[in-house]
């Protein structure tokens, strides 16, 4: 796998907003991935900065916006990852629509339900919200309701765009370990990541189908979109009991 690079930059390309004489600009974000490149608006600085706005953004002793810059940068590098390592591509397309909601679809919207019995012909007990139903030993509903986990929402929960960062993915394994993970606690991790990336096609679907925007895309991985069971199965097994 190629490295991933994220560079922020002011898309000063795209036509200006006018206050006060001043031009401002939307921050957007080059991604680099398989000799590919994409751009995708930043959620992280979602308003508009004038030039001189974003050079005290990215001034290096601008600590704190250099940590959100860092954040999402590498939120960007795992999801990117993820669509290459399950897809084998890094569809540019895909990526910046996926990227461009994962910021509205809540991981308590997403169903994680028990999987007891749903393949015919094949014998697979896992249940993600019962220790004595999965390998792991852990009930996730427990991190999902955690004080950190409903801070951005808390009816919803975090967003995806939240679930890829570095903070809750340290705090995965936290939870993971202080709840005496009987699995590996870095493959539990990364099943989880999966289950939740093909889980959130079933959102996606539903929004992607609500307009023309996306019917060549839903097309294309129609595979996905309409068989999420299909591509979980395999993680779910591997909890399976």
């Amino acid at each position: 796998m190629g490295k991933i690079t994220v560079k922020h930059y002011l898309n000063t390309n795209l036509k200006p907003y006018i206050i006060n004489g001043d031009r401002y600009f939307s921050i957007y974000a080059l991604v680099t991935a398989n000799r590919q490149n994409t751009k995708v608006k930043s959620k992280a600085f979602n308003e508009y900065y004038t030039e001189n706005d974003f050079a005290e953004i990215t001034n290096s002793d601008n600590k704190e916006c250099i940590k959100i810059i860092e954040n999402e940068a590498i939120i960007i590098t795992n999801v990117a990852n993820m669509l290459i390592t399950e897809f084998n591509d890094f569809d540019t397309t895909l990526f910046a629509a996926i990227y461009n909601y994962y910021q509205s679809i809540f991981i308590l919207e997403l169903d994680l339900d028990s999987f007891e019995n749903r393949w015919a012909g094949e014998s697979l007990t896992v249940n993600l919200y019962e220790r004595d139903k999965n390998k792991a030993g852990i009930n996730i509903d427990l991190f999902f309701n955690e004080p950190f986990s409903l801070n951005e929402n808390q009816s919803k929960g975090m967003s995806l765009f939240s679930w890829y960062s570095s903070i809750v993915q340290t705090e995965l394994e936290r939870f993971l370990i202080e709840n005496n993970c009987l699995y590996d606690v870095k493959r539990t991790i990364e099943i989880l990541n999966r289950i939740i990336f093909y889980k959130s096609f079933e959102k996606l679907n539903w929004i992607f189908r609500g307009g023309r925007k996306f019917e060549g895309l839903v097309e294309k991985y129609c595979n996905i979109f309409d068989f999420t069971d299909e591509h979980t199965r395999p993680y779910y097994k591997e909890l399976s009991i």
